[in-house]
């Protein structure tokens, strides 16, 4: 008997922006934001922070 399970994580409404702010070596924000954007161009889709 197959069971269906609910996701353990789901979309919630923290900031992205405020999150990749909060990282404290310079070199690593940059890098994360850089993703975002990289990631943004080739999905079409804004970012968005999951959690429980």
């Amino acid at each position: 008997m197959a069971t269906s399970k609910q996701p353990v994580t789901v979309p919630t409404e923290a900031s992205v922006d405020d999150f990749l702010a909060a990282v404290p070596d310079e070199r690593r924000r940059a890098d994360a934001q850089r993703l975002r954007s990289i990631l943004r161009e080739v999905t079409g889709e804004p970012a968005v922070m999951w959690g429980c």
